[in-house]
């Protein structure tokens, strides 16, 4: 809300930005969406210290007005702003929260208007007239400044009784304090007038006497198409951005959509992002607008190959687009980014092709997902991350097939197995890597390791009948983890497969060991810590060792009950499938899983 107080806004979590500046180390401390607040003021400090002023504690910095000193902290010079809650003169706060947050909402208003911020002094002088902090709405104007410390401001009544009520002098400071309702507005330039409210801003005038403000969605949304139509870009983004801030309570829950396009893209591409938001927005809600559906399909085809703005989409800030409506579960919205934008070519390019195979895994369409992972490795060859899940993918493809996969389906994926470990010291050099990093696909990961690549290789191989090179890689993965119990147990099915069974079970016995400890109550977790118990006892029954067997299967199905329904499909356990001691605890599993989902 417009009314509420800047110093009353629940603690955010803190971000470090931090930039060498000469031989200093400085650090702004804020909230991750003032990131464009927080280098503006990192390149102010830079711009002092170039104009020959030395950076050391106590040093003052003035941005956008708002004085900001450094206090040398562990190495560091740490930027802290002002504190404008309490009477008198503002304190030195603790960090630069809430002197940037005005920033933000100054500059989000004036740009909004279409306007240059002007941002005052905190410390100069502003009439104020009394009524302005009784009545619902008030009027700010904003004239040429009579002297440098006077920031041109007079904030009064709408009606002719208000204009008898005495007028006197404050500073802007105090109207932070006091009133923070008013503070958004104080950044337009000279000429400029707004109606306001505790709620809202009813109005803004330019110098010209031009009405850009303005609420009703609709309205917003022919204004945005008929900008369109002109190629009236600036007129575009305030139509864009007025539609967020009517739409989302002034864009707080989503400005990280807003935030992201400003990176490294122009204006065009900026107010995509926002009219995306907003349709996102919409539908989230259930309330469907033609005129904006329209409008964000006019741009689209705008920025796509070929469109009129196609040169306007920066590739990183589609990424970074893509990757936010993802995780904000807008997936329709993001996929339509993809469909619109997508072309190969560059690096970037190649990272989007990723976040498409992700899409489609999700649609558990994994031959579209191993389409757009090998046309991200033909544009990008060197990324082991990409080279790692085409094979995985490709695995996970042919384990769906009803028939038995031909041999050469398994060569595929182990080539994409080897190109990745053959890479695997560059992995973390391109933009992909970024990319997946942020997207936190659960199929698609960025913290795969080589243990990882050495298991699903290893398993590629058995399967395809490749048993002595299985057995290599096997070998290497107990070698490079023996401490993990996967390692030893896949070593194990490897051996089981070549027939070496007394070798198998004493590597079960050495995975058993290394799994020893508190059993996780997640059942999946728990699924696995139950696996050795599990293989060893399969291996068990497969050579007669009836009680043996039974009892190492006790205790698997007491971890983990969900392996009761392998039991009966597994040929290990053939000769014991009419045991009356087994099929009682494949029962007792049975009906304890059945409880559960229940």
């Amino acid at each position: 809300m417009l009314g509420e107080s800047i110093m009353n806004r629940s603690k955010p979590v803190m971000n470090e930005f931090r930039r060498m500046i000469g031989a200093s180390a400085v650090v702004v401390r804020c909230a991750a969406d003032l990131d464009h607040q927080a280098e503006g003021l990192l390149d102010a400090v830079d711009s002092y210290h170039r104009g020959g002023v030395a950076l050391c504690d106590r040093v003052v910095v003035e941005f956008a007005g708002i004085p900001f000193t450094m206090r040398q902290m562990r190495g560091e010079l740490v930027l802290h702003g002002l504190e404008f809650a309490n009477k008198g003169a503002p304190d030195t706060a603790a960090g630069a929260e809430q002197s940037l947050r005005i920033v933000y909402d100054q500059e989000a208003v004036a740009r909004r208007a279409g306007a240059e911020p002007a941002y005052p002094r905190y410390d100069a002088s502003l009439k104020l007239d009394r009524s302005s902090l009784k009545v619902p709405r008030s009027r700010l104007q904003r004239m040429a400044p009579s002297e440098p410390r006077d920031s041109g401001w007079s904030i009064g009544g709408t009606t002719d009784k208000a204009a008898e009520s005495a007028e006197f002098i404050t500073t802007v400071a105090e109207i932070y304090r006091v009133c923070p309702w008013f503070s958004k507005m104080l950044a337009l330039p000279p000429g400029y007038s707004a109606v306001v409210g505790p709620h809202n801003i009813e109005s803004i005038e330019s110098e010209s006497g031009e009405h850009v403000w303005i609420l009703d969605p609709l309205t917003l949304a022919r204004f945005g198409r008929s900008a369109l139509e002109r190629s009236s870009i600036a007129v575009l983004e305030r139509a864009a951005n007025a539609l967020l801030e009517s739409i989302t309570n002034e864009g707080e829950r989503i400005r990280p959509v807003r935030r992201l396009a400003r990176r490294r893209a122009g204006s065009v591409w900026v107010t995509y992002a926002n009219a995306l938001t907003v349709q996102a927005r919409f539908k989230q809600e259930g309330d469907r607008n033609a005129e904006l559906d329209a409008l964000v399909d006019e741009l689209r085809h705008a920025l796509s190959p070929g469109g009129k703005f196609a040169g306007e989409a920066a590739p990183y800030a589609i990424i970074d687009t893509v990757v936010t409506l993802y995780r904000l579960y807008w997936r329709d919205e993001a996929a339509e980014v993809l469909d619109g934008l997508v072309a190969p070519g560059s690096s970037e390019q190649a990272a989007l092709l990723f976040l498409r195979a992700a899409f489609a895994i999700d649609s558990n369409n994994y031959a579209g997902a191993v389409e757009a992972l090998q046309r991200s490795v033909v544009i990008e060859p060197n990324s082991a991350t990409t080279w790692y899940h085409l094979g995985a993918v490709r695995l996970a493809e042919v384990r769906l097939e009803e028939t038995p996969p031909l041999r050469s389906r398994f060569d595929k994926v182990i080539e994409a197995f080897e190109r990745a470990l053959a890479l695997l010291d560059i992995r973390g050099t391109l933009p992909i890597e970024r990319c997946i990093r942020d997207l936190n696909h659960s199929s698609l990961r960025a913290d795969w390791e080589l243990a990882d690549l050495l298991r699903e290789r290893t398993v590629a191989l058995r399967e395809a009948g490749r048993l002595d090179e299985a057995l290599a890689s096997a070998e290497r993965l107990v070698n490079t983890y023996p401490d993990q119990s996967l390692s030893w147990e896949m070593l194990g099915t490897v051996l089981t497969a070549l027939y070496r069974y007394e070798d198998a079970l004493k590597v079960y016995d050495r995975a058993i060991q290394q799994s020893k400890g508190v059993p996780p109550d997640e059942p999946i977790l728990a699924r696995g810590f139950a696996s050795p118990w599990y293989n060893r006892a399969a291996l068990l029954a497969l050579l007669g060792h009836r009680d043996e067997a039974v009892a190492d299967l006790r205790y698997a199905l007491n971890l983990s009950p969900d392996w009761y329904s392998a039991v009966f499909l597994d040929e290990r356990f053939q000769e014991l499938c009419t045991d009356q001691e087994l099929q009682r605890l494949v029962d007792q599993a049975r009906l304890q899983v059945q409880a559960q989902r229940q």
